[in-house]
Formats: structure tokens, C-alpha cells, sequence
């Protein structure tokens, strides 16, 4: 696939995902703060985004940074986050380097697995 493809393809993602969210395209360029012109060139595939501005934009359709770009497989976006610790999670992350987020995320791993682990016993491990 050349790049005009690959823009093109994520552009219409981008587009449907905003439109689920029901947002406009003013909308969204204002909370990625950016202008109307460059949403509406990445969702035309016109231009490439910096992955920091993509990273925003899914923040914002409230979709996994990975699912910005699920758009080549078979695996559809999970659902927006809509609830309040979801929600009250990605507002922890935003604009944290990329050291500082990877380490969040090693902490959500462990803490994931704990919860895993005293859940299939019961409870019953001593706190």
C-alpha cells in the first residue's frame, strides 16, 4: 500500500470514529488544538499526522491509541470510553512522556493481574 493510500485509509477511520463520537470536525480541532483545516486534511488524506497530534485525536474519540490505527485489520475500535474511571484514567496520562506513560501502563498491568490473581481465589490472599 503506498502512503497516499495509508492517509487516505486512516483519514476515513479518523472520520468515522469522530462521527460515532459525534463530534464536528470544528469540535475536534479544537480539543487536539489544532485547526479545522488540518482535521479536515487528515481525515481527506491529504496530510500525515505527527504522532503526537494522533495520540490526541484518540484521546479525544475517546478510542485506544492502537485503535486509531485498527483501521488495516479485521479488529474493529473498541467502544469510546465513556465511563468516569476510564475517562478519569486517560485525563491521568495526557500529556505524560512516553517513559512516564509506559510505566503507568506496566502499572495498570500488575495491578490487573493482582486483581486476577485474588479474584480466582476468593480474596483470600492476605493484604
Amino acid at each position: 500500500m503506498d502512503s497516499g493510500e495509508l492517509k487516505r485509509r486512516f483519514g476515513k477511520h479518523v472520520h468515522g470514529l469522530r462521527e460515532a463520537k459525534g463530534l464536528t470536525q470544528e469540535q475536534l480541532a479544537d480539543r487536539i488544538g489544532r485547526n479545522v483545516d488540518t482535521v479536515g486534511n487528515i481525515e481527506r488524506g491529504v496530510n500525515a499526522t505527527r504522532i503526537e497530534v494522533a495520540y490526541q485525536i484518540a484521546i479525544e474519540l475517546g478510542v485506544r491509541f492502537p485503535d486509531l490505527f485498527a483501521f488495516e485489520s479485521e479488529i474493529e475500535p473498541t467502544e469510546p470510553i465513556t465511563n468516569a474511571t476510564g475517562l478519569a484514567l486517560i485525563e491521568l496520562i495526557d500529556g505524560r512522556d512516553e517513559e512516564t506513560t509506559a510505566r503507568l501502563l506496566d502499572l495498570v498491568r500488575v495491578g490487573l493481574r493482582l486483581a486476577e490473581v485474588r479474584s480466582k481465589d476468593g480474596g483470600q490472599r492476605s493484604r
